[in-house]
């Protein structure tokens, strides 16, 4: 079962995404990979969740580091931490790119390094426990982007977390368990 499906079967969920994947840059870049044919196009699944979320009446909400808690009550709270800005602005400098290189020659499905940094983080706070919840957890040479401004504030703020990676491929070839315990 794919997100479309799932979101077909949970109405009443709310379906959210980084901010980075809203802007006029990453719309014209989504309607333009979706118009090349080929059933290993993974930017049709965007097209089936816009479909589904339509037809059921609902909206896609945008996240990011300076977002209002998704949920908060007395034991539990659920805020998002990225993307920040300068993650935002990355990524739209990306998408920019990306539509020039396919304006100008063959259409291809995009493979860039770095393509995940705009992955959401969520914290889960429940009781006195921290939990944050990611895909791929990359680090890279930038410094104000991914996971590496969430792991510095944390460490400042000296709070204590468990950081949980879910794989956003999963596959029997890879062997990884869907969620991995990478800091305490």
């Amino acid at each position: 079962m794919g997100l479309p499906e799932l979101l077909d079967q949970c109405q009443n969920a709310r379906f959210f995404v980084s901010k980075a994947l809203k802007g006029k840059n990453f719309d014209f870049l989504i309607n333009m990979l979706i118009q090349i044919n080929g059933k290993a196009n993974p930017y049709h699944e965007f097209a089936k969740i816009a479909d589904v979320i339509r037809a059921t009446n609902r909206k896609i909400y945008t996240i990011g580091n300076t977002s209002r808690s998704i949920l908060k009550n007395d034991s539990i709270e659920i805020n998002v931490h990225s993307p920040n800005n300068a993650t935002v602005d990355y990524f739209n400098n990306q998408y920019r790119s990306q539509i020039k290189e396919l304006t100008n020659g063959l259409a291809a499905i995009p493979a860039k390094k770095n393509i995940n940094l705009q992955s959401v983080v969520v914290e889960l706070k429940v009781n006195n426990n921290c939990f944050l919840y990611g895909a791929d957890l990359e680090y890279t040479s930038m410094t104000n982007i991914g996971w590496h401004p969430i792991m510095q504030q944390f460490n400042k703020d000296h709070k204590k977390f468990l950081i949980m990676d879910q794989p956003q491929v999963i596959t029997k070839k890879i062997g990884r368990t869907f969620w991995r315990k990478k800091h305490t």
